[in-house]
């Protein structure tokens, strides 16, 4: 029904569980999300596998296209962008600096690169009704340098 934990790896060519993603979206393969944070790939999406692996993907056409692109070449290699609610860590050096919420993960970081720096991103998926809980155990726990106005707020508790 689902494809194995190694069959992802060796389909995506990647370890970690926020690059298989972000090549499966990349790829616009359908998946969902466990609780661990890894993807899961349903078997049904054999083609939609097959097309990626067996073809030249959208992106590297329009690059040979260049400016030559047309609007079906472009909307051909549109791809899929969940709304993947969570918390998230942002990650320098392998120390992470930020910890926040969001209904929309994947566009909030993007937010965030245009003024934080970090090289890694990765997050927790939790339902809407738990964000504010987890994001302020996970801030309580790592204590990033960036959660500056938690930090305030942890004074205040003294």
């Amino acid at each position: 029904m689902f494809l194995t934990d190694d069959e992802i790896r060796r389909l995506t060519g990647q370890r970690a569980s926020h690059d298989q993603i972000r090549w499966l979206l990349d790829k616009s393969i359908p998946f969902e999300i466990n609780r661990k944070g890894w993807p899961v790939v349903a078997r049904s999406q054999e083609s939609a596998i097959e097309s990626v692996v067996d073809k030249t993907l959208p992106n590297e056409t329009l690059q040979k296209l260049g400016h030559q692109a047309s609007i079906d070449d472009i909307l051909a290699s549109k791809l899929f962008a969940p709304k993947l609610c969570g918390v998230y860590f942002l990650i320098k050096q392998n120390s992470i600096i930020y910890i926040g919420q969001s209904q929309n993960v994947l566009y909030r970081i993007g937010t965030h690169s245009l003024r934080i720096d970090f090289d890694h991103f990765t997050y927790i998926p939790c339902k809407k009704a738990g964000l504010l809980k987890l994001e302020t155990q996970m801030i309580k726990k790592f204590d990033p340098p960036l959660n500056i106005n938690c930090k305030t707020l942890k004074q205040a508790e003294l």
